[in-house]
Formats: structure tokens, C-alpha cells, sequence
């Protein structure tokens, strides 16, 4: 995001994702934060690991996975609401 905090509301989430847009986002800063506030997995969904990549550049003491195969995301939402449809379409 632009502040690189961590957002709590839905007013705050709108205000980041229309700076989004216009101004560069503060992605390691962001990474940093999440680490600083007890994350120690990133997960990254999709056909490429071009994220992973730069969170072991900016932390290589966190976990990272990607997953590209859509079949294994599948697992990640066992209810009725496939939300694996939306990465094949």
C-alpha cells in the first residue's frame, strides 16, 4: 500500500487503494510492517513468483509459498464459494 501501515478500516482501505493508483506503493516498507507485526508466512497466489521473490530480498528469515496450481489453491477455500474460478478465468 502508499503508507506501508496496517489499515483498519474501510474508509482508510478505500483512501489507500485510490492513492494506489497515482502515487508508487510502498511495498517494502509494507513487508516490513507485516514482519514487525507478527507475520511470518506470505503466501503468494498465482502464475508467477515474481513477490516472493522480493520478500526474500527484503526479509530472508520469512516463510514464503507460491502457488500456481489451481488445483492446490482449491484446497484454500474447501466450502461452496470456489474462489479459485476467478484465476482461471
Amino acid at each position: 500500500n502508499i503508507s506501508a501501515q496496517m489499515l483498519n478500516s474501510v474508509e482508510d482501505l478505500r483512501h489507500e487503494l485510490h492513492g494506489q493508483l497515482t502515487r508508487p506503493v510502498q511495498w517494502t516498507n509494507s513487508v516490513h510492517t507485516m514482519v514487525e507485526h507478527g507475520v511470518e508466512t506470505f503466501v503468494e497466489l498465482g502464475p508467477k513468483q515474481v513477490l516472493t521473490g522480493l520478500i526474500r530480498r527484503i526479509n530472508s528469515q520469512v516463510q514464503t509459498l507460491s502457488l500456481s496450481d489451481v488445483e492446490i489453491v482449491k484446497l484454500l477455500y474447501p466450502s461452496e464459494n470456489d474462489a479459485s474460478a476467478s484465476l482461471t478465468a
